[in-house]
């Protein structure tokens, strides 16, 4: 078995570290960005609403002057 290398080991130490460290940055950032698809989702809804009001409203006026 081969002797473990003290300089070796603290630079593998210090690269989990650091990877830990991406890590919780990215996991931030996610949150970030999932709070951000939760107030665009309201949006969203908020036209889907307008343009079926206006596709109806414009059925509507189709039949009744198509008459």
């Amino acid at each position: 078995m081969a002797p473990i290398d003290l300089r070796e080991f603290g630079r593998l130490e210090e690269k989990v570290e650091a990877q830990g460290r991406q890590i919780e940055s990215m996991s931030d950032k996610l949150d970030e960005l999932i709070a951000l698809a939760n107030r665009s989702r309201g949006g969203f809804w908020a036209g889907m609403t307008i343009v079926s009001m206006a596709s109806a409203a414009a059925g509507w006026a189709a039949s009744w002057f198509g008459r």
